[in-house]
């Protein structure tokens, strides 16, 4: 005859309430696992969207990266049309001219080291200049340009002195004999285009001014 077998309900309850914990455990899990997932179905748009948007700005950023290049590369060439136009007409403004045999005069700034011989007139003529126009710049510019003192600067030839690239060598500084004989100087050349430009034609015109003043001390150009 089998065995009956009698109900425990205490152990029921214990296995009930295990079962449930587990059950309870694996639906939690499964939530969490399901937040998890939703999180990264959020994070994955976001990213998908930020790459999107990231191509854009790279599309974009190109194209005005190339039409900033087309306008720079126009500015340059328009730079170079008016550097170009200005130096054909600046050369039609240098003028040159010899008096005595030594004294050159010149329609544009000559780059030397200098000293000056002034006349009390003369000194005085460039003070008054000076506090009119307020200017601030070396000695050598304001005294080589007419435009602000109405006052001839004649430059000696052979020039006696030589500290810098544009001048003629020195008998005197150098041990050296190098040849001095009645050239030019050099004239330098500014990279303010507005500055030549502003200055040039005045230039010019004191050029013609002081060159029929001193017309008949004139040398001859084969001299």
């Amino acid at each position: 005859m089998p065995q009956k077998t009698s109900f425990n309900p205490v152990v029921f309850r214990k296995i009930k309430r295990k079962l449930n914990r587990f059950i309870g455990s694996v639906l939690a899990r499964t939530e969490v696992y399901n937040n998890v997932v939703a999180k990264y179905d959020d994070l994955t748009t976001k990213y998908d969207d930020l790459t999107t948007k990231y191509d854009d700005l790279n599309k974009n950023i190109a194209e005005k990266y190339d039409e900033l290049m087309g306008k720079y590369e126009s500015l340059l060439a328009k730079e170079a049309n008016i550097k170009e136009t200005f130096w054909e007409r600046r050369a039609d403004n240098e003028k040159e001219a010899l008096f005595l045999e030594h004294f050159y005069l010149t329609s544009v700034y000559v780059a030397t080291t200098a000293g000056y011989y002034l006349t009390p007139k003369g000194a005085k003529t460039f003070i008054e200049a000076t506090e009119r126009f307020k200017i601030i710049e070396p000695v050598d510019m304001f005294i080589n340009n007419p435009t602000y003192h109405d006052v001839a600067n004649l430059t000696y030839l052979p020039c006696p002195i030589s500290l810098n690239k544009h001048a003629f060598n020195s008998t005197i500084q150098n041990a050296k004999k190098p040849d001095i004989s009645l050239k030019p100087p050099r004239k330098s050349y500014f990279d303010n285009l507005f500055y030549h430009k502003f200055n040039a034609q005045k230039c010019l015109k004191a050029f013609h001014k002081y060159s029929k003043q001193y017309a008949p001390l004139k040398t001859p150009k084969e001299v």
